[in-house]
């Protein structure tokens, strides 16, 4: 209430072509005609270009990837590149987010700061605003450090320095660290995988997505093995278990979009696993196949959406 300051919230859109049709061999970026700034980053058989950046004043649960999004990217990437030829065809996924920035007078949505700023109110409320994801512990510790000093100095609690940067994130149990140390775990990961006949691509796929931990799955592959028709059928259920148990996966957009990224980046390897996934979680859950065909219902929606681009113009 004590600042005349107020939310600007702009849209964020990326695409998903074949690495084959943009075979960059690294991550890149480039500037297109308008003045923006692009990135094309290859990953694991794709390669994803983003983004835009328009004013977004629709529902903030459900941002869309409209046609003008794609048209966008599209051109921008075939002004820069001209022997791409890419066409939206080409799109095999795409995903939509929304920027929470403060509101700057006149200024476009890319000319707006990307910088957070902390808001105090008279009754003592501290609120975070602005800023990007990729600055969140940031953001948190800016924040828990103000908390920690006015209860200092209104109880005479003890001014800690943050030890959180100290604690490793789930998988991320890297002696040494670096990139050597991934190098080593994937090495690792080929010598159990190579027997049950996966692939460098499927070993690349766990030591990127589960870092440290993914032995864990590797191991419940070679339990689930006897039993299952095949290797893909116990990889999926061993996945599933790991998320399950290790990352608190309650639902099929929680397990083929927030840990695995399937949805965007294997869209189309999807179909077959989908009701087998619903299954297994299900029993997981204790719900039997009533819950099964509910997160089935529910993630279709999130199916669908990333390849039917919205035919309402963005707002400029």
């Amino acid at each position: 209430p004590n600042s005349n300051k107020h939310l600007h919230l702009t849209k964020g859109v990326h695409i998903v072509v074949p690495f084959e049709r943009f075979p960059a061999r690294q991550a890149l970026y480039f500037d297109v005609p308008d003045g923006r700034m692009l990135f094309a980053i290859p990953r694991q058989g794709i390669t994803y270009l983003g983004t835009t950046d328009t004013t977004y004043q629709g529902d903030i649960q459900q941002p869309q990837t409209t046609e003008m999004d794609v048209s966008y990217l599209l051109r921008s990437a075939n002004w820069m590149f001209p022997s791409l030829h890419l066409g939206p065809k080409d799109v095999i996924s795409s995903w939509a987010g929304l920027r929470p920035l403060i509101h700057e007078q006149g200024k476009s949505p890319s000319e707006l700061s990307r910088k957070d700023e902390i808001f105090i109110s008279e009754g003592g409320l501290i609120s975070i605003a602005g800023g990007k994801l990729t600055g969140y512990r940031k953001m948190a510790a800016r924040v828990v450090d103000k908390v920690v000093r006015k209860l200092h100095k209104r109880y005479g609690t003890p001014e800690k320095e943050s030890f959180t940067q100290q604690i490793p994130l789930c998988g991320g149990d890297f002696a040494g660290g670096g990139s050597e140390a991934v190098k080593a775990l994937l090495a690792s990961l080929a010598v159990v995988a190579q027997p049950l006949g996966l692939s460098t691509q499927y070993v690349e796929f766990l030591g990127f997505n589960f870092g440290s931990n993914a032995p864990l799955i590797l191991n419940k592959i070679l339990e689930l093995r006897p039993a299952e028709p095949n290797t893909d059928s116990a990889a999926l259920k061993a996945e599933i278990w790991y998320c399950f148990h290790y990352e608190h996966v309650q639902n099929l957009a929680d397990f083929f979009i927030r840990r695995t990224g399937r949805l965007y980046f294997q869209r189309d390897r999807l179909a077959p696993m989908l009701r087998p996934a619903a299954e297994e979680l299900a029993n997981l859950l204790a719900g039997g196949p009533a819950l099964a065909d509910q997160m089935l219902a529910e993630f279709d929606r999130e199916y669908q959406a990333v390849l039917n681009f919205a035919q309402v113009p963005a707002l400029a």
